[in-house]
């Protein structure tokens, strides 16, 4: 019982960190926002807002073409008006557990597309930011750890689900077998 509960916390914080993280992203670039962390102090500390900006859906998309994908211009603007909304949905389906499997392996398949792009981005050494979540944050090694963590949420979030349902079948049979054994005895 005490590894069932155990599991079942672990499957809840990473579904609840990962959709967080991705409700958090898409809505940052929905409206564009953008921040770096000493802005976030100076916002704390001062109450200013001088480094922090609201660029809209263009931000978005400007981000994205800082990538130069060549042939693939056509859907830059496409992917900006829909990603935001598909990383909010995803996110917000983790949260609140429902199509947890649907959700988590949907946010998986967008980390390793995203860190396809950071290691092209790398390989043909462009300076730029990675379009992240409203920060700063250029592209390179530590944007690649980092959506390795969040992938590695998504399989415990996966994996957690899993064992619970697992211990919940064998508990359940280990009851009928106890029910009927009380019947025949």
């Amino acid at each position: 019982m005490r590894r069932r509960v155990v599991w079942l916390w672990v499957q809840r914080i990473a579904r609840w960190g990962l959709g967080g993280f991705f409700v958090f992203a898409g809505a940052a670039k929905l409206v564009g926002l953008k921040f770096s962390w000493g802005a976030v102090w100076l916002l704390l500390t001062q109450g200013s807002w001088s480094g922090i900006r609201f660029l809209g859906v263009i931000g978005f998309r400007d981000e994205i073409r800082n990538y130069r994908l060549g042939a693939f211009w056509p859907v830059v603007h496409p992917a900006a008006i829909l990603m935001p909304w598909i990383e909010i949905v995803t996110g917000l389906a983790l949260l609140c557990g429902i199509w947890v499997v649907e959700s988590a392996v949907m946010i998986m398949a967008m980390l390793v597309f995203f860190n396809i792009l950071v290691g092209s981005a790398m390989y043909r050494g462009l300076d730029i930011n990675c379009g992240c979540a409203g920060t700063d944050m250029k592209v390179g090694w530590w944007k690649i750890t980092e959506n390795l963590g969040l992938f590695a949420l998504g399989v415990l979030a996966l994996i957690g689900r899993r064992r619970v349902g697992q211990m919940d079948r064998t508990a359940g049979k280990a009851a009928l077998t106890e029910t009927a054994d009380r019947q025949v005895g």
